[in-house]
């Protein structure tokens, strides 16, 4: 330790973390993520940089970036970088000189279900995320600009590497951005160049809020999200800064999520526990449930031989008994499933339960205190109503219910069969009409039986938007129409036919 350093002495960041005396080069700098990453660049002290965008505007609110325009440390050229041109005058602006940092973070999204993309914004988003990064960065490198000691920063997303249904093209963009990151790397190490690329989750920006305030889909992010959070674009300048200086001079080819820990986030079962005992616990319950459920049928006057299956006992059920109390996941449900259809009105009922048991078990226990709070409150009340209720004398009254309940069914059934043949058929409804159109399409080999048909056809109905349910709809009115018209005339022919039969006195 030198003489003049004293023991405990704080000392100040090295100069490696910054980017005092490099020039550098921004792309999309005005808005969004490359405002912030261009703002941190001059908290960082760079010596120089050229950006550009396609309005090369900044806000009024911006002075700092502003006061560094008007200094001559940052230089902006209006630049549609989506077209080839302008890439080329773009560094022509810049020169042959090399740069110490260049960040490609130009990018666009659109939001729609695959099969409702066009051919032109397939085209447009390939073009701008991935075709026109790698066309500028080929360029720069030709040009000298891109040399030995420029640090390459593609801006990807966490979308590049996991699902997270925001558009099939505009992931498949990223995914080839981050290969891109990986290939030149290992291409251009051996000239002293290194490529990295950040890869953000949800950031604060303009226009992810517009997105976030949806407070459901909002809560949707945040749950899904380690440190419980949306990131803010400061965040993601900083880490662009840590790449671009010397202090990652051993980093290439390495892709950094900037996400909260969303992309390493796994399963968390409830309460922590593991698999095994969550396996233990519902076996547990498991009996218990079965115990609670002889000990009733004993009370009743009920042998195990006259219960042979589930169903029995579920037709012994007293439909005046109290209804039973909820637990928490059901108090949970009922505040949870709303949100859900508004969220995605075309959710199938199976898929909205596959969220909600997701939802339940992101939640923490601090989370789940108002559900178990309000099932204690739900037990309580069932508790007071079991006090009032009397059970019905016997079980065989329940049995001879049932029997009764069974000849009245047989009895309803005998008379739907003898509907009359004559009468209109019933109209078809938009479904069946759009199964009977989509069905002879399918590959009956690639069918193994006919319940795989049906699932086929209602996940494709699932999928259809209104407007192309519309002919289907419009067929069904039709079909409703002469169903209607049939009927009126089958009731007026059955009218008069009556009363041609009854004699008169």
């Amino acid at each position: 330790m030198p003489q003049h350093q004293k023991k405990n002495q704080i000392t100040k960041l090295p100069s490696q973390f910054g980017l005092t005396n490099k020039t550098c080069v921004v792309t999309g700098a005005t808005k969004g993520l490359g405002l912030a990453i261009l703002k941190e660049f001059l908290s960082a002290d760079a010596l120089e940089i050229f950006a550009c965008s396609r309005e090369a505007e900044f806000a009024a609110e911006e002075s700092e970036v502003l006061s560094a325009i008007a200094r001559g440390q940052v230089k902006v050229f209006k630049s549609d970088l989506a077209q080839e041109r302008d890439r080329a005058s773009f560094l022509d602006e810049i020169g042959h000189k090399p740069v110490n940092v260049f960040v490609s973070n130009v990018g666009m999204n659109v939001r729609k279900r695959m099969e409702d993309f066009g051919s032109d914004e397939y085209r447009a988003i390939m073009n701008t995320n991935l075709e026109s990064a790698f066309d500028l960065v080929q360029r720069a490198y030709k040009k000298g600009i891109i040399g030995r000691g420029t640090s390459v920063i593609f801006n990807t997303s966490v979308a590049g590497a996991v699902s997270i249904q925001t558009g099939s093209v505009y992931a498949m963009s990223k995914a080839a951005l981050n290969q891109l990151t990986k290939s030149l790397a290992h291409e251009w190490g051996s000239f002293g160049v290194r490529v990295n690329a950040i890869a953000p989750w949800y950031i604060n920006t303009e226009l992810a809020k517009q997105v976030l305030k949806n407070e459901v889909y909002k809560k949707a992010v945040i749950d899904r999200t380690p440190l419980g959070r949306v990131g803010e674009p400061r965040e993601v300048g900083m880490a662009t800064v840590f790449l671009a200086s010397d202090a990652s001079s051993y980093i290439t080819g390495h892709i950094l999520n900037i996400d909260g820990g969303f992309s390493i986030a796994g399963f968390t079962p409830p309460g922590g526990v593991g698999a095994m005992q969550m396996q233990m616990q519902m076996q547990q319950q498991q009996q218990i449930g079965n115990l609670t459920a002889s000990d009733d049928i004993e009370e009743r006057g009920i042998t195990t031989n006259e219960l042979t299956s589930k169903r029995k006992l579920k037709k012994l059920k007293d439909k005046d008994a109290p209804k039973a109390a909820l637990n928490s996941f059901n108090c949970f449900c009922d505040n949870e499933r709303e949100s859900i259809k508004f969220a995605f009105p075309n959710l199938p009922g199976r898929e909205i339960s596959r969220e909600l048991g997701k939802r339940w078990h992101l939640l923490s226990n601090a989370q789940k205190q108002p559900f178990e709070e309000l099932a204690l409150r739900d037990k309580a009340r069932y508790d007071e109503e079991m006090k009032n209720y009397v059970p019905l004398a016997t079980a065989q009254s329940l049995l001879d219910e049932d029997e009764q309940t069974k000849n009245n069914n047989q009895s309803k059934k005998k008379k739907k069969q003898k509907r009359d043949k004559n009468a209109p058929k019933r109209s078809n409804s938009a479904y069946i009409y759009f199964c009977e159109q989509t069905r002879p399409t399918f590959n009956k080999e690639e069918f193994t039986s006919q319940v795989d048909v049906v699932k086929e056809l209602g996940a494709r109905w699932s999928a259809l938007s209104q407007a192309d349910r519309i002919p289907f709809e419009e067929m069904h009115e039709r079909d409703k129409l002469r169903y209607e018209r049939e009927m009126v005339a089958f009731k007026e022919t059955t009218t008069q036919n009556n009363t041609e039969t009854i004699p008169l006195n």
